[in-house]
């Protein structure tokens, strides 16, 4: 009889936790002027409405782990941050794409900010992993007045 009391203990606990990440997650994604759009090459991300320069657009919150963590389903999705750590993006910035001439920056605190005024309906883009002289990631040296 206890181990049935345990085990019903242990489910409503996964439940709660599991209702908390989704609670976070949908969270994690409001209040951005950005929304995750169909594009011809998949998901993207792309302005709700006309952005200034310097504006927070999107955050890349979750898991950091070693490469060698990351499973095949978040493979396509993940940011180098530092050393051997990689992000695995929970939030609608995990869909930001790559382009030679980006719009967007990620700097220290992993925020996703406009570095040009952004119209509504443009996609949102970043250059990923860009390592500076002493190959690492530039966006661990990006602050938010760097550009």
């Amino acid at each position: 009889m206890n181990s049935n009391r345990f085990i019903k203990v242990i489910i409503i606990n996964l439940v709660a936790l599991i209702k908390e990440i989704m609670f976070y997650k949908r969270r994690a994604n409001e209040n951005y002027p950005s929304k995750v759009s169909n594009c011809s090459y998949g998901k993207c991300l792309k302005a709700m409405k006309n952005i200034p320069s310097k504006t927070l657009v999107q955050i890349f919150k979750g898991p950091i782990t070693s490469w060698r963590d990351i499973t095949e389903e978040h493979i396509n999705y993940v940011l180098w941050v530092d050393d051997a750590k990689w992000i695995i993006p929970l939030t609608s910035a995990r869909y930001i794409n790559h382009s030679c001439d980006p719009n967007c920056i990620v700097d220290e605190r992993l925020n996703v900010i406009t570095t040009r005024p952004v119209q509504k309906g443009e996609e949102l883009t970043i250059t990923y992993n860009v390592i500076d002289g002493d190959g690492k990631p530039l966006i661990t040296k990006l602050k938010t007045n760097d550009f």
